[in-house]
């Protein structure tokens, strides 16, 4: 009966087995159906969604079939409709061959993955072709999460989902991945390079699972076999369940689950798979093939004494996917001669922060000397191999970290660089890991560009163009229409004049071209510098809104280095401009009420407030309106709260100065030039700074932000002007930067010794041209068009038209908050106080400076005094004009000669006396 049984058993089994492949062969081409239906899908053809005539012709590859399929999976599913055709292929697949069987974690890996690119495909519209977006299931799940967690919110979790599907379905170790990046970097910046020259013999002296107790070393039989690698890890593991599983006479029957949830164990009877692992590379690399497990610790135990058992001389190497295994980068190992610090203190969760591990590994026994190298070779590949190692137990690590820190240290010739701690470690790198780290601004607090095209159409130019050249030809002016630029705001007509034509033609004749093109307002370029050619800029009829978020977002402001970097708008052509305050130095802002002036300065400060941290810049803010920066109220950049009255604005001025003058002193101390050099020879001392040093701080950019100086000016003019030149003269190289705003930029307000100091200006729209030569030192500021429409003067440079952002009261009160939040405003001084203080060291100085013991007074005078006898006669305007003192001191002086006989007494009011000449 036996014997008549076996043939049958045989055969049943032969039958499930080929009703098994065919099950996997239909799935597999069902699948590149589903794909070709998919690859080749056109939202034009018919589905049950869609409805066409009958005539229309089927574009998708696979018929009318593959067009109503595919157009049901991307109505469902959307982009994620892709990972249908990989499901149907990998099931058939696991139908066909062992080796493709997955367990049940990589195909709930694969669902999540799938419902990732639903969400994520229906909000940022992902797609190939026209399979886009997420579908209904997407859009149902995008709109369900961003009203429970917010767009930011949603977004975050399914990504975090998505590097956990990935991690499931795939094998990815993220902690891996990050570990040995990091390794390497490490390895790299210590200066000794990884050698690979010998990476066949250390991994030929690597231990090695699977061999029998006669080939074990006497060495090695004392100690519990633990796996060294990775690949020993899943030897050990397939081990295990050889061991424990029983074998396997017969296939298991056909059902409707052909992937079990444990990977089984091949069958020799069975055919050979679609793949097979070299075996060459499964012994000599350990880590060609690689997958993370994890094991309780009877397990550890049944596989180490597996390992060990001689009754399993050959054993089966493989990974749970092998076409990852191809894809895995072999990770380089370091030089043997070279001793290495083994990281063996800290798990495998805790792999980012592996420059501290070493330090608390080896802290008992050995705190500053590295690792010696042996005479063994073993001990030295192993402390190689560790930093590679996957799985390690605490207890076994710290059993290794004593041992190698008791080795004998007598025998290391030098001491060497430890290659996992950082390079050129040095006390200047503590203050930089203990400042405050305070998160920047999101650019969510920002309002998203709007999309709308303005730019005039090509009738509209052709049109424009035409009357152009007519208007200029009806006043015998010649010339060449050589290109058009359109922008946001305006566009650029660049005409080349005819041999001949002189430039200053084209400048009178601004107003007849506005009359004929029907133009709010013409401005010339005559001409476009660096150009042969004289440009007419010509006011779109829509003008677009620059957007401050698309600014700041821009490749230009983010790569900026400079802390005082400034988003100041677009130039004609519609180009980000961004500018850096510390090399104007100081900036003169100019522009007309409802100009743009004010929402300048306020991209300007959010500009900053974008980039630096309340440790790296300070603002001092006088805002004589009162109401123009209320929003920036109780800011962490705040040195003093917004000076809103114009006496204490005099006295912020005068801190200004005596900031400056303090500063320049600290740069004297370390004979350096500017604040940068100052900075960093201050953070190279560390927390061991000399002591002449110890009263040293680092020093932040101080930006002074003047709203209104015609109010200023009118009521402290002599004294508010020599504050401002003084620093606009000296403060640079001390980080400080003035920003002057006004609306009536006349001489009396501009003056002189002011716009000397401002070489870089900015000027919106003003009154008439005299107020655009005051500021500008050129005509056409009173040719623009408001709203931010400005006119740029750079240091040393030509005239720049920009388009400044428009940044509403609500995105500065976003910003102003979200620093609120990161910490309370911490004043450096009080004005009022500090203004009093200075009034009463003022007096205190003041009786010996006014008596006849002032050395000062005594030359002064005395200089008069020659000055009388040398003029001959001698009145009290006299000397205030020759000496420039005031009405009293002039008196004063009047009143001292006569009491001394210089001068006689006075005979009448307002005439000059005569001098005594005995």
């Amino acid at each position: 009966m036996r014997g008549r049984e076996g043939p049958g058993e045989v055969a049943v089994t032969d039958g499930r087995k080929i009703a098994r492949e065919l099950f996997g062969l239909f799935l597999i081409f069902w699948g590149l159906l589903v794909l070709l239906s998919l690859v080749s899908f056109d939202q034009n053809d018919p589905s049950i969604n869609h409805a066409v005539s009958n005539p229309a012709v089927v574009k998708n590859n696979a018929g009318l079939f593959g067009a109503y399929l595919s157009g049901l999976l991307v109505d469902i599913f959307g982009f994620a409709a892709l990972v249908w055709p990989a499901v149907f292929i990998a099931w058939g697949a696991g139908c066909i061959s062992t080796w493709f069987t997955m367990p049940w974690w990589r195909w709930c890996g694969f669902t999540l993955l799938a419902a990732c690119l639903i969400s994520l495909g229906a909000a940022w519209d992902l797609g190939l072709g026209d399979v886009r977006g997420g579908g209904m299931l997407g859009m149902t799940l995008y709109t369900r999460f961003t009203t429970l967690f917010s767009p930011v919110g949603s977004t975050l979790i399914w990504l975090f989902l998505l590097f956990l599907s990935l991690e499931l379905a795939f094998g990815i170790a993220w902690l891996s991945l990050i570990r040995r990046a990091w390794l390497l970097l490490k390895e790299q910046l210590s200066g000794t390079p990884l050698s690979l020259d010998n990476l066949p013999e250390r991994l030929s002296k690597l231990p090695r699972m699977g061999r029998s107790a006669k080939e074990t070393p006497p060495a090695e039989e004392s100690e519990p076999a633990q796996p060294e690698s990775a690949a020993d890890v899943i030897a050990l593991f397939d081990l295990h369940e050889e061991e424990a599983r029983p074998s396997r006479k017969r296939e298991a029957p056909l059902s409707m689950e052909p992937l079990s949830m444990t990977p089984p164990t091949p069958v020799r009877d069975e055919p050979l798979s679609l793949w097979e692992p070299p075996a060459p590379a499964a012994q000599d690399d350990p880590f060609a093939s690689r997958d993370t497990f994890a094991f309780s610790p009877e397990e550890k135990e049944e596989a180490a004494s597996a390992a060990s058992s001689p009754a399993s001389p050959a054993f089966d190497l493989r990974v749970e996917n092998p076409l990852l295994a191809l894809t895995v980068p072999e990770t380089p190992l370091p030089s043997v001669s070279a001793p290495l610090s083994v990281s063996v203190s800290v798990p495998p969760s805790n792999a980012v922060q592996l420059s501290d591990a070493p330090q608390g590994a080896g802290e008992d026994a050995a705190p500053e000397t590295p690792l010696a190298p042996t005479s063994a070779p073993a001990p030295s590949v192993a402390a190689d191999a560790q930093p590679l190692r996957e799985k390690q137990p605490m207890a076994d690590a710290q059993a290794m970290s004593s041992a190698q820190a008791a080795a004998p240290q007598a025998a290391s010739p030098a001491p060497q660089p430890r290659i996992d701690a950082p390079v050129g470690a040095a006390p200047a790198a503590k203050p930089a890991l203990r400042k405050r780290q305070y998160p920047m601004p999101s650019l969510d607090l920002l309002q998203p560009p709007q999309q709308s095209d303005s730019l005039p159409s090509r009738e509209v130019l052709e049109e424009q163009s035409a009357g152009l050249m007519n208007c200029l030809a009806e006043f015998n002016i010649q010339g060449e229409l050589v290109r058009v630029t359109p922008g946001p705001v305006i566009t650029l007509f660049e005409i080349r004049p005819a041999p001949g034509v002189r430039v200053g033609r084209f400048t009178n004749l601004t107003d007849d071209l506005a009359r004929s093109l029907k133009a709010e307002a013409i401005r010339i370029q005559a001409p476009v510098p660096g150009c042969d050619t004289v440009g007419v800029e010509i006011p779109n009829l829509n003008r677009s809104t620059v957007n401050f978020r698309e600014l700041v977002r821009s490749e230009a402001f983010q790569h900026a280095p400079s802390l005082l970097t400034m988003a100041l708008g677009k130039d004609i052509e519609g180009r980000p401009a961004v500018r850096d305050l510390a090399t104007m130095p100081h900036v003169l802002v100019a522009g007309t009420t409802g100009s743009g002036k004010s929402v300048c300065l306020n991209s300007v400060l959010v500009s900053f407030l974008y980039k630096a941290s309340p440790d790296e810049v300070k603002l001092m803010l006088v805002d004589p309106k009162r109401v123009e920066m209320a929003m920036y109220a109780d800011l962490p950049h705040l040195v003093h709260p917004v000076v809103t009255e114009t006496a204490l604005a005099k006295t912020a001025l005068d801190w200004a100065v005596a900031e400056m003058d303090r500063r320049y002193d600290c740069l004297a101390k370390f004979g350096v030039k500017n604040i940068k050099d100052f900075n960093r020879k201050l953070a190279s001392f560390g927390d061991e700074k000399p002591q002449e040093y110890a009263d040293l701080t680092p020093l932040p950019y101080l930006v002074i932000v003047i709203d209104e100086l015609a109010d200023l000016m009118l009521t402290a003019g002599k004294d508010v002007e020599g504050c401002i030149v003084r620093l606009a003269q000296l403060a640079r190289a001390a980080g400080i930067h003035l920003i002057v705003a006004t609306q009536r930029p006349s001489v009396d307000v501009v003056t002189g010794l002011i716009k000397a100091n401002f070489p870089c200006r900015i000027s919106f729209q003003v009154a008439n041209k005299y107020d655009s030569r005051t500021i500008l030192d050129a005509a056409g500021a009173e040719q623009l068009l408001g709203k931010g429409d400005m006119l740029f003067k750079p240091t040393g440079g030509k005239l720049l038209r920009l388009h400044g952002p428009f940044v509403t009261d609500d995105e500065v009160q976003a910003v102003v908050d979200h620093w609120k939040r990161q910490c309370a405003p911490q004043y450096e001084v009080d004005f009022t106080e500090w203004g009093a203080s200075l009034t009463e060291n003022a007096k205190a100085a003041a009786v010996p400076a006014s008596g006849p013991g002032s050395s000062e007074e005594e030359n002064l005078y005395a200089e008069a005094v020659a000055f009388v006898q040398e003029q001959g006669r001698m009145s009290i305007s006299l000397l205030q004009r020759r000496f420039r003192i005031g009405f009293n001191k002039a008196a004063r002086f009047v009143e001292r000669m006569e009491e001394e006989g210089i001068l006689p007494p006075a005979s009448r009011a307002n005439k000059a006396r005569s001098v005594r000449m005995d």
